[in-house]
Protein backbone atom coordinates (compact mmCIF):
# COMPACT_ATOMS: atom_id res chain seq x y z
CA UNK A 1 0.00 0.00 0.00
CA UNK A 2 1.21 3.64 -0.62
CA UNK A 3 2.31 4.96 2.63
CA UNK A 4 0.23 8.69 2.46
CA UNK A 5 1.07 11.09 5.82
CA UNK A 6 -1.67 10.97 7.42
CA UNK A 7 -2.82 14.19 9.99
CA UNK A 8 -1.20 14.34 12.99
CA UNK A 9 -3.10 14.49 15.61
CA UNK A 10 -5.21 17.97 16.86
CA UNK A 11 -2.59 19.52 19.13
CA UNK A 12 -4.86 21.77 20.93
CA UNK A 13 -9.11 22.31 20.63
CA UNK A 14 -9.10 25.65 22.34
CA UNK A 15 -12.83 27.48 21.27
CA UNK A 16 -15.72 26.39 19.33
CA UNK A 17 -16.81 29.51 18.55
CA UNK A 18 -16.78 30.75 15.21
CA UNK A 19 -16.21 34.44 14.21
CA UNK A 20 -19.02 36.03 12.46
CA UNK A 21 -19.05 36.48 8.80
CA UNK A 22 -18.68 39.96 8.06
CA UNK A 23 -18.68 41.62 4.89
CA UNK A 24 -15.63 44.35 4.44
CA UNK A 25 -17.48 48.07 4.53
CA UNK A 26 -15.92 51.81 3.81
CA UNK A 27 -16.58 53.39 7.01
CA UNK A 28 -16.56 57.60 6.54
CA UNK A 29 -13.37 58.05 8.45
CA UNK A 30 -11.07 60.83 7.68
CA UNK A 31 -7.37 60.48 6.62
CA UNK A 32 -6.52 59.15 10.03
CA UNK A 33 -7.08 55.47 10.28
CA UNK A 34 -7.07 53.73 13.44
CA UNK A 35 -3.53 52.27 14.59
CA UNK A 36 -3.02 49.55 16.59
CA UNK A 37 0.28 49.36 18.17
CA UNK A 38 2.15 47.20 20.50
CA UNK A 39 3.92 49.61 23.29
CA UNK A 40 5.41 48.89 26.98
CA UNK A 41 2.87 48.85 29.37
CA UNK A 42 1.79 52.41 30.24
CA UNK A 43 3.22 54.15 27.30
CA UNK A 44 1.53 56.57 25.03
CA UNK A 45 -0.07 54.80 21.34
CA UNK A 46 3.07 54.49 18.67
CA UNK A 47 3.05 56.90 15.95
CA UNK A 48 6.19 55.25 13.63
CA UNK A 49 6.50 51.69 12.05
CA UNK A 50 8.02 50.66 15.25
CA UNK A 51 8.51 51.23 18.69
CA UNK A 52 11.95 49.87 21.22
CA UNK A 53 10.74 47.71 24.27
CA UNK A 54 13.78 47.75 26.64
CA UNK A 55 15.54 44.67 27.58
CA UNK A 56 15.51 42.68 31.12
CA UNK A 57 17.24 39.94 32.13
CA UNK A 58 16.77 36.26 31.89
CA UNK A 59 13.79 35.24 34.06
CA UNK A 60 12.58 38.71 34.00
CA UNK A 61 9.36 39.68 33.51
CA UNK A 62 7.90 43.07 30.98
CA UNK A 63 4.31 43.89 30.37
CA UNK A 64 3.31 44.97 27.01
CA UNK A 65 0.21 47.36 26.16
CA UNK A 66 -1.99 46.37 22.69
CA UNK A 67 -3.21 50.04 22.08
CA UNK A 68 -5.92 51.39 19.82
CA UNK A 69 -5.93 55.05 19.03
CA UNK A 70 -7.11 57.17 15.99
CA UNK A 71 -10.53 55.84 15.94
CA UNK A 72 -12.19 59.08 16.93
CA UNK A 73 -13.60 59.82 13.01
CA UNK A 74 -15.04 56.02 13.38
CA UNK A 75 -19.25 56.64 13.41
CA UNK A 76 -20.81 55.21 15.37
CA UNK A 77 -17.31 53.79 17.32
CA UNK A 78 -15.67 50.68 17.56
CA UNK A 79 -17.26 47.80 18.92
CA UNK A 80 -14.96 44.68 18.15
CA UNK A 81 -11.29 43.29 17.74
CA UNK A 82 -8.98 40.72 16.51
CA UNK A 83 -5.91 40.47 15.99
CA UNK A 84 -2.58 38.27 16.47
CA UNK A 85 0.69 38.86 17.71
CA UNK A 86 3.25 36.99 16.97
CA UNK A 87 6.93 36.73 18.55
CA UNK A 88 10.04 34.27 18.93
CA UNK A 89 8.95 31.01 21.32
CA UNK A 90 12.20 30.62 21.81
CA UNK A 91 13.09 34.30 23.56
CA UNK A 92 9.78 34.60 25.08
CA UNK A 93 6.88 33.00 26.66
CA UNK A 94 3.12 34.95 27.56
CA UNK A 95 3.07 34.45 31.44
CA UNK A 96 -0.30 36.79 32.24
CA UNK A 97 -2.77 38.52 30.06
CA UNK A 98 -5.75 41.01 30.90
CA UNK A 99 -8.72 42.22 28.81
CA UNK A 100 -9.12 45.73 29.90
CA UNK A 101 -13.27 45.34 30.21
CA UNK A 102 -13.41 48.68 31.74
CA UNK A 103 -11.15 51.19 31.33
CA UNK A 104 -11.29 50.92 27.06
CA UNK A 105 -14.64 49.71 26.88
CA UNK A 106 -16.79 50.37 29.45
CA UNK A 107 -17.91 47.15 29.90
CA UNK A 108 -19.33 46.40 33.30
CA UNK A 109 -22.51 44.46 33.09
CA UNK A 110 -22.06 40.38 32.21
CA UNK A 111 -22.71 40.12 28.43
CA UNK A 112 -21.18 43.66 27.81
CA UNK A 113 -18.05 41.87 26.09
CA UNK A 114 -17.48 38.98 24.97
CA UNK A 115 -13.61 37.91 24.93
CA UNK A 116 -11.79 34.74 23.52
CA UNK A 117 -8.56 34.84 24.12
CA UNK A 118 -6.32 32.05 22.21
CA UNK A 119 -3.11 30.91 23.41
CA UNK A 120 -1.26 28.87 20.79
CA UNK A 121 1.96 27.23 20.75
CA UNK A 122 5.08 28.06 18.19
CA UNK A 123 5.17 32.10 19.14
CA UNK A 124 1.38 33.21 18.99
CA UNK A 125 -1.41 34.97 20.74
CA UNK A 126 -4.37 35.57 19.29
CA UNK A 127 -7.55 37.68 20.50
CA UNK A 128 -9.95 35.73 18.25
CA UNK A 129 -12.84 37.74 19.02
CA UNK A 130 -13.22 40.92 21.60
CA UNK A 131 -17.11 41.64 20.52
CA UNK A 132 -19.54 43.90 22.40
CA UNK A 133 -22.98 42.90 21.35
CA UNK A 134 -25.25 44.84 19.49
CA UNK A 135 -27.81 46.90 21.64
CA UNK A 136 -25.26 46.27 24.81
CA UNK A 137 -24.96 49.86 26.63
CA UNK A 138 -21.41 49.76 26.20
CA UNK A 139 -21.28 48.55 22.74
CA UNK A 140 -19.42 51.70 20.69
CA UNK A 141 -16.45 53.43 21.83
CA UNK A 142 -14.51 56.30 20.19
CA UNK A 143 -11.49 56.78 23.28
CA UNK A 144 -8.35 55.44 22.40
CA UNK A 145 -6.67 53.10 24.95
CA UNK A 146 -5.39 49.68 26.33
CA UNK A 147 -7.35 46.53 25.06
CA UNK A 148 -5.13 44.03 25.99
CA UNK A 149 -2.16 44.18 28.34
CA UNK A 150 0.41 40.74 27.90
CA UNK A 151 3.10 40.08 30.56
CA UNK A 152 6.00 38.57 28.69
CA UNK A 153 8.76 36.07 31.07
CA UNK A 154 12.28 36.08 29.08
CA UNK A 155 13.51 32.55 28.59
CA UNK A 156 17.13 33.16 27.28
CA UNK A 157 19.45 35.69 25.50
CA UNK A 158 17.94 36.44 21.94
CA UNK A 159 15.61 39.05 20.63
CA UNK A 160 12.41 39.26 18.80
CA UNK A 161 9.83 41.50 16.86
CA UNK A 162 6.42 41.28 18.95
CA UNK A 163 4.53 41.70 15.02
CA UNK A 164 0.95 42.16 15.28
CA UNK A 165 -1.80 41.31 12.13
CA UNK A 166 -4.95 39.88 11.94
CA UNK A 167 -6.27 37.18 13.46
CA UNK A 168 -7.40 35.20 10.28
CA UNK A 169 -5.76 36.03 6.54
CA UNK A 170 -8.65 38.29 5.13
CA UNK A 171 -9.89 39.46 8.21
CA UNK A 172 -9.02 43.17 9.26
CA UNK A 173 -8.84 43.98 12.65
CA UNK A 174 -11.80 46.50 14.10
CA UNK A 175 -15.32 46.45 14.11
CA UNK A 176 -17.78 48.48 13.80
CA UNK A 177 -21.52 48.23 13.61
CA UNK A 178 -23.69 50.33 11.06
CA UNK A 179 -27.54 51.65 11.36
CA UNK A 180 -28.94 48.06 11.61
CA UNK A 181 -26.56 46.98 14.59
CA UNK A 182 -24.66 44.45 11.93
CA UNK A 183 -20.74 44.41 12.39
CA UNK A 184 -18.30 44.80 9.64
CA UNK A 185 -14.86 45.21 9.49
CA UNK A 186 -12.28 47.90 9.13
CA UNK A 187 -8.53 48.22 8.26
CA UNK A 188 -6.00 49.43 10.74
CA UNK A 189 -2.52 50.75 10.72
CA UNK A 190 -0.35 48.27 12.54
CA UNK A 191 2.69 49.23 14.67
CA UNK A 192 5.23 46.67 15.38
CA UNK A 193 7.24 46.02 18.55
CA UNK A 194 11.09 45.54 19.02
CA UNK A 195 12.72 43.87 21.94
CA UNK A 196 16.22 44.13 22.14
CA UNK A 197 18.76 42.02 23.70
CA UNK A 198 17.83 40.05 26.67
CA UNK A 199 20.82 40.52 28.75
CA UNK A 200 21.16 42.37 31.98
CA UNK A 201 23.13 45.14 31.85
CA UNK A 202 27.02 44.99 33.71
CA UNK A 203 27.52 47.43 35.90
CA UNK A 204 30.24 50.10 35.55
CA UNK A 205 33.09 49.15 38.32
CA UNK A 206 34.07 51.87 40.38
CA UNK A 207 37.58 53.01 41.67
CA UNK A 208 38.62 53.95 44.82
CA UNK A 209 42.72 55.00 44.92
CA UNK A 210 43.16 55.55 48.86
CA UNK A 211 44.71 58.48 50.59
CA UNK A 212 48.43 57.62 51.35
CA UNK A 213 49.19 57.05 55.15
CA UNK A 214 51.68 59.39 56.25
CA UNK A 215 55.00 57.11 56.99
CA UNK A 216 53.38 54.08 55.10
CA UNK A 217 53.78 52.70 51.94
CA UNK A 218 52.75 54.26 48.56
CA UNK A 219 49.30 52.05 47.52
CA UNK A 220 48.75 51.18 44.22
CA UNK A 221 46.16 52.46 42.25
CA UNK A 222 43.22 50.20 41.08
CA UNK A 223 43.50 50.03 37.31
CA UNK A 224 41.16 51.88 34.95
CA UNK A 225 38.70 49.65 33.86
CA UNK A 226 38.67 49.16 29.94
CA UNK A 227 35.34 50.24 28.22
CA UNK A 228 33.57 47.85 26.60
CA UNK A 229 33.78 48.46 22.93
CA UNK A 230 31.21 49.93 20.85
CA UNK A 231 29.73 47.47 19.06
CA UNK A 232 30.61 47.40 14.89
CA UNK A 233 27.60 46.70 13.23
CA UNK A 234 27.99 45.60 9.37
CA UNK A 235 24.83 45.01 7.04
CA UNK A 236 21.59 43.78 8.93
CA UNK A 237 19.18 41.07 6.65
CA UNK A 238 16.72 39.65 8.39
CA UNK A 239 15.73 36.27 7.63
CA UNK A 240 12.73 36.06 5.51
CA UNK A 241 10.14 33.07 5.49
CA UNK A 242 8.94 31.97 1.99
CA UNK A 243 6.54 29.34 1.40
CA UNK A 244 5.87 27.66 -1.60
CA UNK A 245 2.02 27.85 -1.83
CA UNK A 246 -0.18 30.62 -2.75
CA UNK A 247 -3.16 32.49 -1.27
CA UNK A 248 -6.18 30.66 -1.73
CA UNK A 249 -5.22 27.44 -3.35
CA UNK A 250 -7.84 25.16 -2.99
CA UNK A 251 -7.07 21.11 -2.65
CA UNK A 252 -10.25 18.54 -3.06
CA UNK A 253 -10.79 16.08 0.14
CA UNK A 254 -8.33 13.85 0.19
CA UNK A 255 -5.28 15.60 -1.07
CA UNK A 256 -1.83 15.28 0.48
CA UNK A 257 -0.79 19.15 0.97
CA UNK A 258 2.92 19.44 1.08
CA UNK A 259 4.62 22.70 2.50
CA UNK A 260 7.82 23.60 1.76
CA UNK A 261 9.93 26.53 3.71
CA UNK A 262 13.36 25.16 1.86
CA UNK A 263 12.92 28.98 -0.10
CA UNK A 264 13.54 31.02 3.17
CA UNK A 265 16.43 32.91 3.09
CA UNK A 266 18.87 33.36 6.58
CA UNK A 267 20.04 36.58 8.31
CA UNK A 268 23.13 38.11 8.15
CA UNK A 269 24.31 40.50 10.84
CA UNK A 270 27.85 40.91 9.67
CA UNK A 271 28.01 36.85 9.23
CA UNK A 272 25.19 34.69 8.01
CA UNK A 273 22.66 33.79 10.71
CA UNK A 274 21.48 30.49 9.23
CA UNK A 275 17.60 29.40 10.05
CA UNK A 276 18.00 26.87 12.54
CA UNK A 277 14.19 25.87 13.16
CA UNK A 278 11.24 25.61 11.26
CA UNK A 279 7.76 25.78 12.35
CA UNK A 280 4.44 25.42 11.04
CA UNK A 281 0.97 26.11 12.54
CA UNK A 282 -2.21 25.57 11.54
CA UNK A 283 -5.47 27.07 12.21
CA UNK A 284 -9.13 26.79 11.55
CA UNK A 285 -11.03 30.29 10.60
CA UNK A 286 -11.82 30.71 14.68
CA UNK A 287 -7.93 31.16 15.54
CA UNK A 288 -8.28 27.48 17.26
CA UNK A 289 -5.02 25.46 16.45
CA UNK A 290 -5.55 22.06 13.48
CA UNK A 291 -1.69 20.81 14.20
CA UNK A 292 1.63 22.03 14.39
CA UNK A 293 4.62 20.89 12.89
CA UNK A 294 8.36 21.09 12.51
CA UNK A 295 10.67 20.66 9.82
CA UNK A 296 11.21 22.83 6.20
CA UNK A 297 9.10 20.45 4.90
CA UNK A 298 5.96 18.71 5.78
CA UNK A 299 3.15 16.75 4.17
CA UNK A 300 -0.14 15.74 5.24
CA UNK A 301 -3.73 14.80 4.15
CA UNK A 302 -7.22 16.67 4.80
CA UNK A 303 -9.87 14.42 4.51
CA UNK A 304 -12.58 17.06 5.24
CA UNK A 305 -14.19 19.91 3.23
CA UNK A 306 -12.14 23.31 5.78
CA UNK A 307 -10.77 26.41 5.23
CA UNK A 308 -7.77 26.92 7.16
CA UNK A 309 -4.83 29.55 7.71
CA UNK A 310 -0.78 28.22 7.55
CA UNK A 311 1.81 30.46 9.46
CA UNK A 312 5.47 29.55 8.89
CA UNK A 313 7.60 31.05 11.57
CA UNK A 314 11.54 30.56 10.91
CA UNK A 315 14.04 31.05 13.27
CA UNK A 316 17.58 32.50 12.79
CA UNK A 317 19.45 33.35 15.92
CA UNK A 318 22.32 36.25 15.57
CA UNK A 319 25.40 34.92 15.40
CA UNK A 320 27.44 38.26 15.65
CA UNK A 321 28.96 38.22 19.12
CA UNK A 322 27.98 42.03 19.20
CA UNK A 323 24.41 41.24 17.97
CA UNK A 324 22.92 44.85 16.11
CA UNK A 325 19.77 45.75 18.07
CA UNK A 326 17.75 46.19 14.62
CA UNK A 327 18.35 42.45 13.59
CA UNK A 328 15.39 40.35 14.47
CA UNK A 329 15.15 36.10 14.72
CA UNK A 330 12.04 35.92 12.91
CA UNK A 331 10.40 36.01 9.98
CA UNK A 332 6.60 34.73 8.87
CA UNK A 333 4.71 34.02 5.92
CA UNK A 334 1.13 32.97 5.89
CA UNK A 335 -1.33 31.58 3.09
CA UNK A 336 -5.02 30.63 3.57
CA UNK A 337 -5.77 26.98 2.50
CA UNK A 338 -9.19 25.34 0.87
CA UNK A 339 -10.39 21.93 0.60
CA UNK A 340 -13.10 21.37 -1.18
CA UNK A 341 -15.66 18.28 -0.92
CA UNK A 342 -15.14 15.34 -3.60
CA UNK A 343 -16.94 15.81 -6.55
CA UNK A 344 -19.07 13.44 -7.92
CA UNK A 345 -18.40 10.74 -9.86
CA UNK A 346 -19.51 12.23 -12.99
CA UNK A 347 -17.14 15.19 -13.10
CA UNK A 348 -14.37 13.78 -11.16
CA UNK A 349 -11.08 15.13 -11.86
CA UNK A 350 -8.20 12.49 -11.43
CA UNK A 351 -4.51 11.80 -11.78
CA UNK A 352 -2.49 8.63 -11.00
CA UNK A 353 1.32 8.93 -10.44
CA UNK A 354 3.61 6.03 -11.74
CA UNK A 355 7.12 4.81 -11.94
CA UNK A 356 8.91 2.44 -14.75
CA UNK A 357 8.58 0.11 -12.15
CA UNK A 358 4.92 -0.01 -11.53
CA UNK A 359 2.50 2.05 -9.14
CA UNK A 360 -0.29 2.19 -11.70
CA UNK A 361 -3.68 2.72 -9.67
CA UNK A 362 -4.54 5.14 -6.68
CA UNK A 363 -2.63 3.95 -3.70
CA UNK A 364 -0.34 1.11 -5.41
CA UNK A 365 3.42 0.80 -4.69
CA UNK A 366 6.27 0.79 -6.88
CA UNK A 367 8.75 -1.37 -7.54
CA UNK A 368 12.12 -1.10 -5.69
CA UNK A 369 14.96 1.00 -6.96
CA UNK A 370 18.94 0.67 -6.02
CA UNK A 371 21.46 2.85 -5.69
CA UNK A 372 21.88 5.13 -8.98
CA UNK A 373 19.11 3.65 -10.74
CA UNK A 374 16.87 6.00 -13.13
CA UNK A 375 13.24 6.53 -11.59
CA UNK A 376 11.08 7.26 -14.14
CA UNK A 377 7.73 9.14 -13.22
CA UNK A 378 5.13 9.04 -14.87
CA UNK A 379 1.14 10.92 -14.22
CA UNK A 380 -1.65 10.72 -15.65
CA UNK A 381 -4.23 13.21 -15.94
CA UNK A 382 -7.95 13.31 -16.55
CA UNK A 383 -11.59 14.55 -16.36
CA UNK A 384 -14.21 12.52 -16.40
CA UNK A 385 -12.09 9.61 -17.62
CA UNK A 386 -10.73 11.70 -20.47
CA UNK A 387 -7.12 12.90 -21.11
CA UNK A 388 -6.68 16.36 -19.93
CA UNK A 389 -4.29 17.56 -22.28
CA UNK A 390 -1.25 20.74 -21.83
CA UNK A 391 -1.75 20.83 -17.70
CA UNK A 392 1.45 21.37 -15.91
CA UNK A 393 1.92 18.50 -13.19
CA UNK A 394 4.37 19.21 -9.91
CA UNK A 395 5.94 16.76 -8.98
CA UNK A 396 7.70 16.19 -5.51
CA UNK A 397 10.14 13.73 -4.17
CA UNK A 398 10.63 13.24 -0.34
CA UNK A 399 12.64 11.17 1.15
CA UNK A 400 12.07 8.85 4.29
CA UNK A 401 12.26 11.73 6.54
CA UNK A 402 9.71 13.76 4.67
CA UNK A 403 12.53 16.29 3.15
CA UNK A 404 12.21 17.46 -0.04
CA UNK A 405 14.87 16.13 -2.10
CA UNK A 406 13.36 17.28 -5.60
CA UNK A 407 10.70 19.20 -7.22
CA UNK A 408 10.08 19.21 -11.16
CA UNK A 409 7.14 20.04 -13.31
CA UNK A 410 5.74 18.29 -16.47
CA UNK A 411 3.41 19.05 -18.78
CA UNK A 412 0.68 16.33 -20.62
CA UNK A 413 0.55 15.46 -24.00
CA UNK A 414 -1.84 14.76 -26.40
CA UNK A 415 -2.64 11.61 -24.05
CA UNK A 416 -2.65 12.91 -20.61
CA UNK A 417 0.19 11.88 -19.65
CA UNK A 418 3.47 14.11 -17.63
CA UNK A 419 6.31 12.73 -16.82
CA UNK A 420 9.95 13.33 -14.92
CA UNK A 421 13.31 11.51 -14.28
CA UNK A 422 15.75 11.71 -11.64
CA UNK A 423 18.68 8.90 -10.33
CA UNK A 424 18.53 8.09 -7.06
CA UNK A 425 21.75 9.72 -4.97
CA UNK A 426 24.57 8.12 -3.90
CA UNK A 427 26.14 10.15 -1.33
CA UNK A 428 30.32 10.01 -0.75
CA UNK A 429 29.93 9.18 2.85
CA UNK A 430 28.24 5.93 1.07
CA UNK A 431 25.50 6.05 3.42
CA UNK A 432 22.28 6.92 1.17
CA UNK A 433 19.21 7.53 2.62
CA UNK A 434 18.24 3.78 2.15
CA UNK A 435 14.05 3.30 3.14
CA UNK A 436 10.31 4.10 1.64
CA UNK A 437 10.80 7.41 -0.41
CA UNK A 438 7.76 9.04 -2.14
CA UNK A 439 6.90 11.00 -5.18
CA UNK A 440 3.85 13.00 -4.73
CA UNK A 441 1.90 14.63 -8.03
CA UNK A 442 -0.14 17.39 -7.96
CA UNK A 443 -2.00 19.09 -10.54
CA UNK A 444 -4.99 22.16 -10.72
CA UNK A 445 -7.87 21.09 -12.38
CA UNK A 446 -10.85 23.94 -12.80
CA UNK A 447 -8.95 25.27 -9.52
CA UNK A 448 -9.04 22.24 -7.70
CA UNK A 449 -5.81 20.21 -6.97
CA UNK A 450 -5.82 16.82 -6.97
CA UNK A 451 -2.89 14.73 -6.34
CA UNK A 452 -1.49 11.41 -5.54
CA UNK A 453 1.47 9.59 -4.25
CA UNK A 454 3.65 6.75 -5.50
CA UNK A 455 5.73 4.84 -2.98
CA UNK A 456 8.71 2.75 -3.48
CA UNK A 457 11.94 1.44 -1.58
CA UNK A 458 15.28 2.60 -2.15
CA UNK A 459 18.28 -0.10 -1.30
CA UNK A 460 20.64 -2.38 -2.69
CA UNK A 461 18.29 -4.75 -4.60
CA UNK A 462 19.86 -7.22 -2.80
CA UNK A 463 22.06 -8.04 0.49
CA UNK A 464 24.42 -10.41 2.03
CA UNK A 465 22.72 -11.59 5.62
CA UNK A 466 26.25 -13.07 6.60
CA UNK A 467 29.18 -15.54 5.92
CA UNK A 468 29.11 -19.36 7.80
CA UNK A 469 32.12 -20.80 7.75
CA UNK A 470 33.63 -23.90 9.94
CA UNK A 471 36.10 -22.46 12.92
CA UNK A 472 38.97 -24.79 11.17
CA UNK A 473 40.44 -26.54 8.22
CA UNK A 474 43.08 -28.52 7.90
CA UNK A 475 45.23 -28.23 4.83
CA UNK A 476 44.29 -30.71 1.91
CA UNK A 477 41.04 -31.04 3.32
CA UNK A 478 37.52 -29.44 1.77
CA UNK A 479 35.40 -27.11 3.75
CA UNK A 480 32.08 -25.49 3.61
CA UNK A 481 30.81 -21.69 2.89
CA UNK A 482 27.52 -20.52 2.73
CA UNK A 483 26.37 -17.16 2.33
CA UNK A 484 22.90 -15.67 2.93
CA UNK A 485 21.40 -13.54 0.44
CA UNK A 486 18.34 -11.33 0.79
CA UNK A 487 16.44 -9.86 -2.55
CA UNK A 488 14.47 -6.40 -2.08
CA UNK A 489 10.69 -6.20 -1.70
CA UNK A 490 10.54 -9.67 -3.42
CA UNK A 491 11.72 -8.05 -6.71
CA UNK A 492 13.24 -10.73 -8.49
CA UNK A 493 16.80 -10.42 -9.56
CA UNK A 494 19.56 -12.67 -11.42
CA UNK A 495 23.02 -12.69 -9.34
CA UNK A 496 26.59 -14.28 -9.76
CA UNK A 497 27.99 -15.00 -5.91
CA UNK A 498 31.87 -14.86 -5.66
CA UNK A 499 33.59 -16.92 -2.76
CA UNK A 500 37.59 -16.02 -2.50
CA UNK A 501 39.69 -17.44 0.30
CA UNK A 502 42.98 -15.79 1.34
CA UNK A 503 45.57 -17.00 3.50
CA UNK A 504 46.89 -15.58 6.68
CA UNK A 505 50.05 -13.83 4.23
CA UNK A 506 46.93 -12.47 2.31
CA UNK A 507 47.41 -15.02 -0.74
CA UNK A 508 44.50 -16.04 -2.60
CA UNK A 509 44.05 -19.66 -2.21
CA UNK A 510 40.80 -20.75 -3.39
CA UNK A 511 38.21 -18.71 -5.56
CA UNK A 512 35.05 -19.76 -6.65
CA UNK A 513 32.27 -17.99 -9.37
CA UNK A 514 28.53 -19.61 -9.48
CA UNK A 515 26.48 -19.62 -12.34
CA UNK A 516 23.52 -17.23 -12.62
CA UNK A 517 21.20 -17.56 -9.67
CA UNK A 518 17.37 -15.66 -9.95
CA UNK A 519 16.61 -14.76 -6.17
CA UNK A 520 13.74 -12.88 -5.29
CA UNK A 521 13.30 -13.96 -1.33
CA UNK A 522 15.95 -15.04 0.68
CA UNK A 523 18.05 -17.74 0.01
CA UNK A 524 21.00 -19.66 1.02
CA UNK A 525 23.73 -20.27 -1.73
CA UNK A 526 26.44 -22.88 -0.63
CA UNK A 527 29.83 -24.48 -1.95
CA UNK A 528 32.41 -26.69 -1.11
CA UNK A 529 36.26 -25.81 -2.04
CA UNK A 530 39.14 -27.77 -1.02
CA UNK A 531 42.53 -25.95 1.13
CA UNK A 532 45.53 -26.64 -1.14
CA UNK A 533 48.23 -27.91 0.87
CA UNK A 534 50.60 -24.87 0.52
CA UNK A 535 48.30 -22.52 2.15
CA UNK A 536 49.92 -20.86 5.00
CA UNK A 537 48.55 -22.26 8.42
CA UNK A 538 47.16 -19.58 10.75
CA UNK A 539 43.98 -17.02 10.32
CA UNK A 540 42.20 -16.97 7.16
CA UNK A 541 39.82 -15.40 5.66
CA UNK A 542 36.42 -15.68 3.17
CA UNK A 543 35.32 -12.85 1.04
CA UNK A 544 31.93 -12.92 -0.48
CA UNK A 545 30.25 -10.61 -3.20
CA UNK A 546 27.27 -10.84 -4.74
CA UNK A 547 27.50 -9.16 -8.86
CA UNK A 548 25.28 -8.55 -11.40
CA UNK A 549 27.12 -10.11 -13.91
CA UNK A 550 30.62 -12.30 -13.95
CA UNK A 551 33.51 -10.73 -12.74
CA UNK A 552 34.84 -10.73 -16.37
CA UNK A 553 31.39 -9.65 -18.08
CA UNK A 554 31.25 -5.96 -16.94
CA UNK A 555 30.10 -7.53 -13.02
CA UNK A 556 29.26 -5.05 -10.18
CA UNK A 557 28.39 -5.44 -6.53
CA UNK A 558 24.84 -5.06 -5.92
CA UNK A 559 26.03 -4.17 -1.94
CA UNK A 560 29.33 -4.18 -0.05
CA UNK A 561 31.73 -7.10 0.25
CA UNK A 562 31.04 -9.91 3.33
CA UNK A 563 33.96 -11.78 4.90
CA UNK A 564 34.68 -14.31 7.70
CA UNK A 565 37.47 -16.09 9.17
CA UNK A 566 38.94 -19.22 10.38
CA UNK A 567 41.99 -21.25 10.94
CA UNK A 568 44.14 -23.23 8.72
CA UNK A 569 46.03 -26.12 10.43
CA UNK A 570 48.41 -28.47 9.33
Amino acid sequence: MKHKSLLCAILVIIVGLSVLSMTLHLTNADSTSPVISVVPDGAAGATTNSTGIPAVAVGSTFTVDIRIDNIGSVTPGINGLSYTLLYDPTVLQVSTYHTKQTSFWGATAAGDLTAIVVQKPAGTFTESSIIVPSGAPNENTNTPGVATTITFTVLTTGSTTLNIQPSDVGVTYLEYPDSAGVSHDIAANTVNAIYGATTSPTPTPTTTNPTPTPGGPTPTPSPTPTPTPTPVLGTITNSQAVMNLQNGTTYAEGSQIVLDGSQSTAGFDSKTCPIQNYAWLLQYQNGSVIAAYSGSGVSFTINTAVSFNVTLIVTAPDLNPNPSPSYTNTSYASTWINVQPGQPAQQQANIDVFTNNGGIGHDVSSGPFGPQQLVQVYAYVTFNGAPVVNKDVAFTVLDPKGTIEAVETGLTNSTGYASMQYRTPWLDTGTPDFGIWSIIANVDISQVVVTDTVTFDYNNLVNLNGVAVPGSVQRGCPMNITAGIQGLDNSAQSVIVTFTVCDVNSVPVVTYVTSPIIISTSINVSTTVTIPTWAFVGTATVYVNVLTNPPIGSGVPYCPEQSATFQITQ
